[in-house]
């Protein structure tokens, strides 16, 4: 997860300067690991309605291994809204979904999706049960990725 150190209500409400930053970061992520075709998924907030996140500020997560597709909102009634890199992208108020993959990013409207939905979207799509870990924590899973996510590091 990458977590903006000044805070900003998403991704969109940042200026082309922060927009910058954070896709050079995501660019040299990618580079690093390129065996782990990484995606990047924001659930934009919005203080103005109900269909943002739990806490109105920038998150953005990193999924490796999505395949290809997969987190293609619009076939799950989501409306695309815009494509591109970052900076060509508007700026945004309202809640949203954004994915990225090599520099390439897709803008969806939440509709009227649950807080979430992407992580609803991957655990069904894996088959995994319990997609809320504030119901069940599998901290056997957390510690298990950060084990991994270190030895990446120190590789």
């Amino acid at each position: 997860m990458i977590v903006s150190r000044q805070h900003f209500a998403s991704l969109l409400n940042m200026d082309c300067t922060y927009r910058k930053e954070f896709e050079d970061i995501c660019l040299t992520f990618s580079s690093v690991w390129p065996t782990y075709n990484l995606t990047f998924a924001e659930h934009g907030s919005s203080l103005a309605d109900g269909t943002g996140p739990c806490i109105a500020h920038t998150h953005v997560n990193i999924i490796p291994d999505v395949p290809e597709n997969m987190l293609a909102l619009d076939r799950h009634g989501h409306k695309l809204i815009a494509t591109g890199s970052l900076d060509t992208l508007p700026e945004m108020t309202d809640a949203y979904f954004l994915i990225g993959r090599n520099g390439t990013w897709f803008l969806y409207d939440t509709g009227s999706a649950p807080s979430q939905h992407i992580r609803q979207l991957l655990y069904s799509w894996y088959d995994l049960p319990h997609w809320d870990w504030r119901l069940l924590p599998n901290e056997e899973l957390a510690a298990a990725t950060l084990k991994k996510w270190n030895s990446l590091h120190n590789a």
